[in-house]
C-alpha cells in the first residue's frame, strides 16, 4: 500500500468513526488524533480484508 493509499484509508477511517460520533454513538478518542499505533492497526485490518466500517467498529471496542 503506499503513503497515498495509507492516508486516504486513515482519512476514510477517521470520517466513519466522526460519523460514529455524530450519531451518539461512544467513540472514546478523538477520531482526527489518531495515534500511530491505531493508524498502524488501522492498516493491518485493511491488510486483513476488513471493510472500513468494521475497522471502526473494533477500533472502537478495542479502546
Amino acid at each position: 500500500m503506499s503513503n497515498n493509499e495509507t492516508q486516504q484509508l486513515i482519512e476514510h477511517v477517521s470520517l466513519e468513526l466522526q460519523g460514529m460520533k455524530d450519531l451518539g454513538m461512544r467513540v472514546p478518542f478523538d477520531p482526527k488524533s489518531l495515534s500511530d499505533k491505531q493508524k498502524a492497526e488501522i492498516v493491518e485490518y485493511r491488510d486483513g480484508g476488513m471493510k472500513i466500517s468494521q475497522i471502526a467498529d473494533l477500533l472502537v471496542s478495542l479502546h
